[in-house]
């Protein structure tokens, strides 16, 4: 066999090796991460929450009373369904604000 001619037939393995192998390959696109966005897998983002119509915070040393302080502004309307959340965290005694002591 001379090196600066290839055998004939050894192209012709070799491209039948390469169309063999193209047309194994799937043809079903990859599928996409976990991580992408909703518009990349075909899906609508979900609405917007409802903004609050009441939100507010307080820094205190009396919960309860805060609370009820908290609660007298609220609206009040009836046949409304309404959703109230209520959480209570201790802070850091740094972060208690000085006006409240």
């Amino acid at each position: 066999m001379n090196m600066t001619h290839p055998h004939p037939t050894l192209l012709l393995a070799l491209l039948l090796g390469l169309s063999w192998i193209a047309q194994a390959a799937p043809d079903t696109p990859r599928p996409l991460p976990i991580s992408a966005p909703p518009f990349a897998k075909d899906e609508l983002p979900p609405p917007p929450p409802v903004p609050p119509l009441y939100e507010a915070s307080m820094q205190t040393h009396q919960p309860a009373e805060a609370l009820g302080k908290l609660i007298a502004n609220a609206p009040q309307a009836e046949n409304k369904n309404y959703e109230v959340r209520v959480m209570i965290r201790e802070l850091p005694s740094a972060e208690v604000s000085k006006a409240d002591k």
